[in-house]
């Protein structure tokens, strides 16, 4: 229980420090450390991701949802690894609802957004039926930790 405490409190802010966690659950700073390097050592938490401010370096990060024609298994693929070797694109994913495959895009400026988009019709132009797009002023946190899934209501 405590360890799935400790996780669901690093899976919030994992730069969260150990005295605040063990102020929070109300057991001494080294039980915490304790805990936490053996869970890193039975692989439990494998890493910690630092989590960039884009906007700060200057970058604009842009939310594009794309409507397709009836295309192929493979042809869906073909776009998904496009957009995987991208070193601007964030992450893609099917959708459901108002667009068939949406991606995230991290872009200096509208031209090269536009660039980006250009260089995607050249090459799915049949395959896409339209595209709108989003400027995202904030990111939005994801928690991973599916805290009810391990009996530890938050």
């Amino acid at each position: 229980q405590l360890d799935l405490k400790i996780l669901s409190l690093i899976a919030k802010q994992a730069r969260t420090p150990l005295l605040n966690i063990s102020r929070d659950l109300k057991v001494a700073p080294n039980t915490v450390k304790q805990r936490i390097k053996k869970m890193q050592m039975r692989k439990v938490i494998v890493g910690f991701k630092a989590k960039i401010n884009s906007g700060a370096l200057g970058y604009q990060h842009y939310k594009i949802f794309l409507q397709l024609v009836d295309v192929s298994p493979q042809m869906k693929m073909r776009l998904r690894e496009y957009l995987k070797l991208n070193p601007c694109v964030v992450y893609a994913t099917e959708a459901i609802g108002r667009a068939d495959l949406e991606f995230e895009l991290e872009v200096r400026n509208g031209t090269e957004l536009r660039r980006h988009l250009r260089a995607l019709r050249e090459y799915f132009g049949n395959t896409i039926r339209g595209y709108s797009t989003t400027l995202m002023n904030r990111e939005h946190v994801v928690d991973y930790f599916p805290a009810r899934c391990y009996g530890n209501q938050r």
